[in-house]
């Protein structure tokens, strides 16, 4: 049987996984994930586009395109809130000046 097919990089020792169930594996320990699909759709969102600083309205326009602007940066707050409640230390994450991105 063959193994499925995943996009997996390589980060400062963070290991992480994005086709299929997103995973983030960290010295050789899978890291919890958020509960909140948001969270987990949006921490996606950040490693895929980690090589530059993504701006608030756009991040929450891009996830949550049904919503309107007021409603998908709520979103995009909460979701924020969830990957750093989960994830060891928060600072996997930065948002400041209107802009969020992978630290």
């Amino acid at each position: 049987m063959t193994e499925p097919m995943t996009m997996t990089e390589e980060r400062d020792g963070l290991k992480v996984r994005m086709l299929g169930t997103l995973r983030l594996r960290q010295n050789d320990q899978f890291l919890s994930m958020p509960a909140s699909t948001d969270a987990r759709l949006l921490l996606g969102y950040l490693f895929l586009n980690q090589k530059q600083p993504q701006t608030r309205g756009v991040v929450a326009g891009r996830l949550w395109p049904e919503l309107t602007e007021e409603q998908a940066r709520r979103s995009l707050s909460r979701a924020l809130w969830h990957i750093r409640k989960c994830l060891p230390g928060g600072g996997m994450i930065k948002a400041e000046r209107g802009v969020v991105q992978v630290a």
